[in-house]
Protein backbone atom coordinates (compact mmCIF):
# COMPACT_ATOMS: atom_id res chain seq x y z
CA UNK A 1 0.00 0.00 0.00
CA UNK A 2 2.80 2.58 1.10
CA UNK A 3 4.98 1.58 -2.43
CA UNK A 4 1.26 2.09 -4.53
CA UNK A 5 0.97 5.64 -2.36
CA UNK A 6 4.23 6.21 -2.59
CA UNK A 7 4.76 5.67 -6.67
CA UNK A 8 1.87 7.52 -7.25
CA UNK A 9 3.10 10.57 -5.52
CA UNK A 10 6.10 10.53 -7.72
CA UNK A 11 4.19 10.49 -10.62
CA UNK A 12 1.91 13.02 -9.84
CA UNK A 13 5.07 14.98 -8.95
CA UNK A 14 6.18 14.71 -12.41
CA UNK A 15 2.99 15.54 -13.85
CA UNK A 16 3.14 18.78 -12.02
CA UNK A 17 6.83 19.32 -12.50
CA UNK A 18 6.12 18.81 -16.27
CA UNK A 19 3.23 20.88 -16.54
CA UNK A 20 5.34 23.79 -14.81
CA UNK A 21 8.24 23.11 -17.28
CA UNK A 22 5.80 23.42 -20.57
CA UNK A 23 4.44 27.24 -19.31
CA UNK A 24 5.25 29.63 -21.77
CA UNK A 25 7.14 32.68 -20.67
CA UNK A 26 8.29 35.16 -22.17
CA UNK A 27 11.97 36.31 -23.08
CA UNK A 28 13.86 39.65 -23.64
CA UNK A 29 15.16 39.56 -27.30
CA UNK A 30 17.51 42.49 -26.62
CA UNK A 31 16.67 46.25 -25.14
CA UNK A 32 18.05 49.46 -24.54
CA UNK A 33 17.23 51.42 -21.47
CA UNK A 34 15.08 49.99 -17.89
CA UNK A 35 12.04 47.12 -17.98
CA UNK A 36 10.08 46.85 -15.21
CA UNK A 37 8.21 43.33 -14.98
CA UNK A 38 5.10 43.33 -12.78
CA UNK A 39 4.40 40.26 -12.05
CA UNK A 40 0.92 37.99 -11.49
CA UNK A 41 1.64 37.46 -7.88
CA UNK A 42 2.60 41.76 -7.18
CA UNK A 43 6.68 41.27 -7.08
CA UNK A 44 8.38 43.61 -9.31
CA UNK A 45 11.68 43.09 -11.07
CA UNK A 46 13.49 45.73 -12.87
CA UNK A 47 15.98 45.18 -15.99
CA UNK A 48 18.83 47.43 -16.91
CA UNK A 49 21.56 47.06 -19.02
CA UNK A 50 24.36 44.16 -17.97
CA UNK A 51 22.12 42.83 -15.12
CA UNK A 52 20.51 39.11 -15.69
CA UNK A 53 17.86 38.40 -18.29
CA UNK A 54 14.68 36.78 -16.26
CA UNK A 55 12.35 34.98 -18.06
CA UNK A 56 8.66 36.88 -17.82
CA UNK A 57 6.18 34.41 -16.88
CA UNK A 58 2.51 34.41 -17.72
CA UNK A 59 0.15 36.60 -16.11
CA UNK A 60 3.07 39.68 -15.87
CA UNK A 61 3.09 43.17 -17.19
CA UNK A 62 6.00 44.33 -18.83
CA UNK A 63 6.59 48.42 -19.10
CA UNK A 64 9.64 50.14 -20.90
CA UNK A 65 10.67 52.36 -19.10
CA UNK A 66 12.84 53.96 -21.33
CA UNK A 67 14.65 52.96 -24.66
CA UNK A 68 13.15 50.23 -26.72
CA UNK A 69 12.47 46.43 -26.44
CA UNK A 70 12.07 43.48 -28.11
CA UNK A 71 10.47 40.47 -26.36
CA UNK A 72 9.74 37.14 -27.83
CA UNK A 73 7.83 33.93 -26.53
CA UNK A 74 7.62 31.33 -28.96
CA UNK A 75 6.92 32.41 -32.81
CA UNK A 76 5.08 35.94 -31.41
CA UNK A 77 7.81 39.00 -30.99
CA UNK A 78 6.60 42.43 -29.33
CA UNK A 79 8.13 45.51 -29.97
CA UNK A 80 7.88 48.11 -27.52
CA UNK A 81 9.25 51.92 -27.29
CA UNK A 82 9.90 53.65 -24.00
CA UNK A 83 6.52 54.93 -22.17
CA UNK A 84 4.86 51.39 -23.79
CA UNK A 85 3.28 49.02 -21.36
CA UNK A 86 1.84 45.22 -21.91
CA UNK A 87 0.03 42.32 -20.44
CA UNK A 88 1.27 38.92 -21.29
CA UNK A 89 -0.58 36.01 -21.07
CA UNK A 90 -0.06 32.14 -21.94
CA UNK A 91 -2.14 29.14 -20.82
CA UNK A 92 -0.03 26.29 -18.98
CA UNK A 93 -0.43 24.34 -22.49
CA UNK A 94 -0.78 24.90 -26.17
CA UNK A 95 0.73 27.18 -28.21
CA UNK A 96 -1.59 30.44 -27.58
CA UNK A 97 -0.40 33.89 -26.54
CA UNK A 98 -2.22 36.76 -25.27
CA UNK A 99 -0.95 40.33 -25.15
CA UNK A 100 -3.07 43.56 -24.56
CA UNK A 101 -2.02 46.99 -24.33
CA UNK A 102 -1.71 48.95 -20.69
CA UNK A 103 -1.90 52.74 -20.49
CA UNK A 104 -3.25 55.31 -22.70
CA UNK A 105 0.08 56.21 -25.01
CA UNK A 106 1.25 52.24 -25.55
CA UNK A 107 1.48 51.71 -29.01
CA UNK A 108 3.07 48.12 -29.40
CA UNK A 109 3.81 45.88 -32.72
CA UNK A 110 3.02 41.99 -32.50
CA UNK A 111 4.87 40.16 -34.85
CA UNK A 112 4.34 37.14 -36.34
CA UNK A 113 6.15 34.98 -39.09
CA UNK A 114 6.20 37.87 -41.48
CA UNK A 115 2.62 39.59 -40.25
CA UNK A 116 2.77 42.54 -37.82
CA UNK A 117 -0.07 43.80 -35.66
CA UNK A 118 -0.52 47.15 -34.82
CA UNK A 119 -2.02 47.95 -31.47
CA UNK A 120 -2.52 50.66 -29.24
CA UNK A 121 -4.93 52.06 -26.26
CA UNK A 122 -6.89 49.32 -25.34
CA UNK A 123 -6.47 46.71 -27.84
CA UNK A 124 -5.26 42.54 -27.64
CA UNK A 125 -4.66 40.11 -29.83
CA UNK A 126 -4.51 36.22 -29.04
CA UNK A 127 -1.62 34.56 -31.33
CA UNK A 128 -2.21 30.78 -32.01
CA UNK A 129 1.14 28.83 -33.05
CA UNK A 130 0.67 25.48 -33.70
CA UNK A 131 3.97 23.17 -35.16
CA UNK A 132 3.36 22.43 -39.07
CA UNK A 133 0.49 24.67 -39.27
CA UNK A 134 -0.24 28.39 -40.04
CA UNK A 135 -0.23 30.99 -37.20
CA UNK A 136 -3.56 32.56 -36.36
CA UNK A 137 -3.70 36.24 -35.03
CA UNK A 138 -7.21 37.22 -33.49
CA UNK A 139 -8.43 40.24 -32.24
CA UNK A 140 -9.50 40.20 -28.50
CA UNK A 141 -10.54 43.44 -28.19
CA UNK A 142 -10.26 47.24 -29.94
CA UNK A 143 -9.64 47.53 -33.99
CA UNK A 144 -5.70 45.63 -35.05
CA UNK A 145 -4.44 46.96 -38.15
CA UNK A 146 -2.27 43.78 -39.56
CA UNK A 147 0.09 44.17 -42.06
CA UNK A 148 0.52 41.14 -43.76
CA UNK A 149 3.02 40.44 -47.02
CA UNK A 150 2.56 44.30 -47.98
CA UNK A 151 -1.92 44.43 -47.66
CA UNK A 152 -3.28 45.87 -44.50
CA UNK A 153 -6.26 44.29 -43.39
CA UNK A 154 -8.31 46.18 -39.93
CA UNK A 155 -8.97 42.51 -38.21
CA UNK A 156 -12.14 43.81 -35.17
CA UNK A 157 -13.00 42.11 -31.85
CA UNK A 158 -13.52 38.25 -32.65
CA UNK A 159 -11.67 38.16 -36.24
CA UNK A 160 -8.78 36.15 -37.09
CA UNK A 161 -6.75 35.78 -39.89
CA UNK A 162 -3.65 33.49 -40.65
CA UNK A 163 -0.32 34.94 -39.92
CA UNK A 164 1.99 34.96 -43.55
CA UNK A 165 5.17 32.90 -42.51
CA UNK A 166 8.30 33.38 -43.10
CA UNK A 167 10.06 31.78 -46.20
CA UNK A 168 12.52 29.49 -45.35
CA UNK A 169 15.87 30.60 -45.89
CA UNK A 170 17.33 29.71 -49.77
CA UNK A 171 19.65 26.94 -50.12
CA UNK A 172 22.97 28.21 -51.55
CA UNK A 173 23.33 26.43 -55.27
CA UNK A 174 26.77 24.11 -55.34
CA UNK A 175 29.72 25.85 -56.62
CA UNK A 176 30.57 24.43 -60.28
CA UNK A 177 33.62 22.50 -59.81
Amino acid sequence: MKTRLAAALVALSLLGSAAMAAAPTMKIVSFTGQIQIKNADGSITGVVPGAPLPEIPAGAEIQVLTGEAVFQSGETVVQANAGDTFSFNAPAAGGQVSIATVGDKTEIKVVVGKSEASLGKGDSVSVTADAGKASQIAAVTGEVSVVSDGKTQNLTQGQTMAAATAAPPAVPATPPP
